[in-house]
């Protein structure tokens, strides 16, 4: 149903090598480091994410819905506009993010975090760089990011292997990042006008797409930051390292929309709501099936590896279990690409909504200072991965209760 074609067959290819090749790295990381540094790298990872979601204000929400609209209408994309509106808020945005870092997660070195800032611009940058060509072509996008995939690893894993350093690790891969998304300017004849650099108040538009944001980025690390203020610093290195199993469910599910992002497009005017909505049910029923295949291979074999390969981590191993159902959870999400690009933007923050309460309420009830263990931080990732999956299915079903009548 979904390959069509050997370009199919290539974005799939291309989207398999970058996802890959971060498993490598991190795999690479942690055997290099102990798991109290794989913290501190896990940590500035997390910190970046933070910086790089908050500053956006959800721009690439805003970007990625006009620029469908743009595509659905037989309009030419809107390249410089923008890029340059995105860089523009990033600009203006970015430094009020600073203290977040420093109020929510652990205060790091002053040497790493002014990396680390880095390493979250040039991530920006080409982002920015790169939204356009997420809903022109999925072929071209999954070009970009196996390169950004593949190359960043291997410049990482070689950095860490003769140098040991984090520092060095950050910058050799954020240095790459820079040099492709100037390149993807370049290839796409990117010119700045001065009238980019002014932000006015038609900026309002974005509202609608902020709250979605900073609430996915709040349910998306709440696990992670309750993990850094409860846990030491060895145990927060194998959980981090354990929540790699959780990633490969984000890293498919960010695959998932590069994939269907232009298909989601192409059919908003050419097909019926009805026709749309059960094309999207269908999907998400092999999703299903593909995630009960994956989870069940995972609980057989990934404990064996873990004790094989990765002794020190061993103790994570009681985290398996809970990792893979947020894992199959991310995914059967096809409901967040749906809602994004169908302009349902509204529904996008309830999954999320409902993720934070969760994890507040665990906190309440489950948390207790003196005698909290390292296994209880299943119950955040059980309450994460339910959200995950049953409350956008049960925003689509009451949106088509409500159609049908």
């Amino acid at each position: 149903m979904l390959i069509k074609n050997k370009s199919s067959l290539v974005v799939i290819a291309l989207l398999v090598m970058a996802s890959c090749s971060q498993f490598v790295k991190q795999a690479w990381l942690a055997s290099g480091f102990n798991p109290e540094v794989y913290a501190g790298w896990a940590t500035a990872v997390l910190a970046s994410q933070l910086l790089f979601n908050f500053g956006g204000l959800g721009f690439h929400n805003f970007a990625s819905r006009h620029a469908a609209i743009y595509e659905s209408r037989g309009k030419r994309l809107l390249t410089n506009r923008l890029v340059a509106k995105q860089l523009l808020i990033y600009t203006y945005i970015l430094p009020l993010s600073i203290p977040v870092i420093y109020f929510l997660i652990a205060k790091p070195a002053p040497e790493l975090f002014t990396i680390m800032l880095f390493y979250s611009v040039v991530n920006v940058f080409l982002n920015s760089a790169t939204n356009p060509i997420y809903v022109r072509s999925s072929l071209e996008f999954a070009k970009i990011q196996s390169i950004r995939g593949v190359v960043g690893a291997a410049v990482a894993v070689i950095t860490c292997y003769f140098t040991g350093s984090l520092l060095l690790t950050l910058i050799s891969e954020s240095l790459l990042i820079l040099v492709l998304g100037i390149m993807t300017l370049k290839s796409q004849n990117f010119k700045w006008r001065k009238k980019y650099f002014k932000l006015d108040w038609n900026y309002k538009v974005l509202l609608p797409f902020f709250l979605p944001v900073l609430l996915a980025t709040v349910s998306l690390s709440l696990s992670r930051i309750i993990a850094i203020d409860l846990l030491n610093d060895e145990f927060l290195g194998t959980y981090y390292f354990i929540f790699i199993v959780a990633s490969f469910g984000f890293i498919f599910q960010y695959g998932l929309s590069v994939f269907f992002g232009p298909i989601i497009t192409s059919r908003l005017s050419t097909s019926s709501t009805g026709y749309l909505n059960t094309f999207i049910l269908r999907c998400w029923i092999i999703l299903v099936i593909f995630s009960l295949l994956v989870g069940l291979a995972g609980s057989v074999f990934l404990p064996f590896l873990v004790s094989f390969l990765y002794p020190g981590y061993s103790a994570g191993l009681i985290l398996i279990i809970p990792m893979l159902f947020l894992a199959m959870a991310k995914i059967c999400d096809i409901w967040s690409i749906y809602f994004l690009l169908g302009g349902f933007e509204k529904f996008l923050y309830i999954p999320h909504l409902c993720s934070i309460i969760l994890a507040i309420l665990i906190y309440i009830f489950v948390v207790d200072v003196d005698n909290f263990k390292f296994i209880d931080m299943r119950f955040f990732i059980f309450g994460e991965a339910l959200a995950t999956f049953f409350i956008p299915l049960l925003l689509f079903l009451i949106m088509n209760i409500r159609w049908s009548r």
